[in-house]
């Protein structure tokens, strides 16, 4: 009697522990399945009332992008492939429009601090600034072939650079060209003769750093 008592004691005992294994596994397998389907979210923190949620598989453009840059406000990225520059509205990750004008490749983007004004350097000679939420062009300068472009802090100036020599007979670079955004005019240039394949302002706007082979800073007149 004792012994068959012990029986469906053990016996209760291992189908309790079955069913906790078997539960273990289903909710598992439940788990691995939803993970599966959902896609997994990253997000970023622009402001400390505002963040912005991505999948990592978001594939936005397949064309080979030639340059980027984002919108302080982090409402758009702007794009680029070849002579063609897409608007891209970062929350619904879908193309606002395309903006045609230049005709070699964009190799340098960039927006004013009052996320206002698009300016676009490409190897065809020129800077293009056009109206970031409108898309209309705003003024073409035409300079060396630009790879680099910054805006001052206040959005008063726009630095070009480049990479590339002035011309195959001429070893020197392309200067740094400190442009006026309103008189579209040179307000200074900065001619080290090197390569510069960055640039970027201090965050007062009284010097500017170049990057090629080296660092060098320089002051922006006032």
């Amino acid at each position: 009697m004792q012994q068959q008592r012990f029986s469906q004691i053990l016996g209760i005992y291992i189908a309790v522990f079955l069913m906790m294994v078997m539960g273990t596994i289903a909710y598992a397998w439940i788990k691995f399945t939803i993970a599966a389907r959902t896609p997994r979210q990253d997000c970023i923190s622009l402001s400390p009332e505002r963040s912005l949620c991505y999948t990592t598989t978001s594939i936005w453009s397949k064309a080979p992008i030639t340059a980027l840059t984002a919108s302080p406000n982090g409402e758009v990225v702007v794009s680029s492939h070849r002579e063609t520059i897409d608007v891209w509205d970062i929350q619904t990750q879908r193309l606002v429009r395309s903006l045609k004008g230049h005709t070699n490749s964009i190799t340098a983007l960039a927006i004013s601090p009052n996320h206002t004004i698009l300016a676009s350097g490409s190897l065809d000679g020129t800077i293009k600034l056009w109206n970031l939420a409108t898309g209309d062009p705003q003024a073409t300068i035409s300079t060396g072939e630009v790879t680099t472009l910054a805006f001052s802090p206040d959005g008063k100036l726009l630095a070009s650079g480049s990479r590339f020599h002035r011309a195959l007979d001429r070893p020197s670079h392309t200067p740094i060209h400190l442009w006026d955004v309103n008189t579209h005019k040179v307000v200074t240039t900065l001619d080290s003769g090197k390569s510069v394949k960055a640039i970027a302002f201090s965050p007062k706007g009284q010097q500017l750093a170049a990057g090629g082979d080296d660092v060098e800073l320089s002051d922006v007149p006032s």
